[in-house]
């Protein structure tokens, strides 16, 4: 007794001490158990939205161009698209193809749009989109693009780095 409170209901032994400590060790090992089960199953796609590729650049015909690739999706439908533009200098109308294409998670190509030309002159860091169709249906989804930019004869075709997933 310490001024007359007793201290036995606050006095804990070693081995309700040893106790209490592997209840907590458990009780922390089994909630990272339960996390990690949790985030190890969820799928490696990101929710209705846009995801976008890295930007690739590269140069035809001596003008260096970018592009790069899109997935956007809403509930139950996925679209992609590309982006392709010059870097440093204007370039023509005409001069820069872009073409979407949109993947489903597992890599079978779901749908291809047509090459879309720039019909006005694109100022250096500005894009010219193409599009793929939309798909409808719940999934995950990516796009990995296509641009075509003048070679001064033709065109030469550039691949985007593929995007994200995302999930529909």
């Amino acid at each position: 007794m310490i001024n007359g409170v007793s201290m036995s209901s606050t006095t804990i032994s070693t081995a309700q001490r040893r106790t209490l400590s592997r209840s907590r060790i458990i009780a922390a090992f089994a909630a990272a158990f339960v996390a990690a089960f949790l985030f190890g199953f969820v799928p490696n796609a990101a929710n209705a939205g846009t995801a976008n590729s890295a930007t690739g650049t590269f140069t035809t015909n001596g003008v260096g161009y970018q592009n790069y690739a899109s997935v956007r999706t809403s509930t139950g439908s996925a679209i992609a698209y590309t982006y392709t533009g010059p870097r440093s200098t204007s370039v023509a109308s005409g001069w820069v193809g872009s073409r979407g294409r949109l993947f489903t998670g597992g890599g079978a190509l779901s749908c291809e749009g047509a090459n879309s030309f720039s019909s006005v002159t694109l100022g250096a860091g500005a894009y010219w989109s193409g599009t793929s169709c939309t798909r409808g249906g719940s999934g995950n989804w990516y796009s990995y693009g296509v641009s075509s930019t003048y070679t001064g004869s033709g065109y030469a075709t550039t691949y985007t780095f593929q995007s994200p997933q995302q999930s529909s």
